[in-house]
């Protein structure tokens, strides 16, 4: 089950919500849910958590800063995004003993650039803490458009 939503908080501020939860119901070792990386758990590298089950929470606070054309390129929009993420993946019943035993969670900035010109193409780079109390690692991920 995947879901999004969306508020304006003031003018062009956004705040977006994003949350999955999922069990795989047959299937091999493959098949795992991965978390960790560019478009989940930003704070931690990528497949750091696998399991049958996944629940996952992100959010996002989207405040656009420079708003203009840009030297050649027209309607640039540049913002700063305020993340954190929240979730994992284990083994076992979805609602069994281990599904809120452990989680990860991480908190983040990054920035987005839009160019409207060119069919609203967005590139990003986000920078990921863990705050795990273990595991206190920092993750770069670049990608291009919002994951949600």
């Amino acid at each position: 089950m995947d879901g999004r939503i969306f508020y304006q908080l003031y003018k062009d501020i956004t705040i977006g919500h994003h949350w999955i939860f999922g069990k795989l119901i047959k299937g091999e070792f493959y098949r795992q849910f991965y978390l960790g990386g560019l478009n989940n758990l930003r704070g931690f590298l990528g497949t750091r958590f696998h399991g049958e089950n996944i629940y996952l929470y992100n959010m996002e606070v989207r405040i656009p800063f420079y708003k203009d054309d840009l030297w050649f390129i027209k309607d640039f929009v540049a913002s700063v995004v305020l993340f954190s993420d929240v979730g994992y993946a284990w083994d076992g019943g979805y609602f069994s003993k281990g599904m809120f035993k452990d989680y990860a969670i991480d908190a983040g900035i990054g920035f987005r650039f839009l160019i409207r010109q060119i069919r609203n193409a967005q590139a990003r780079i986000d920078f990921g803490f863990s705050l795990h109390p273990f595991e206190l690692d920092t993750f770069i991920s670049m990608g291009i458009n919002h994951f949600f």
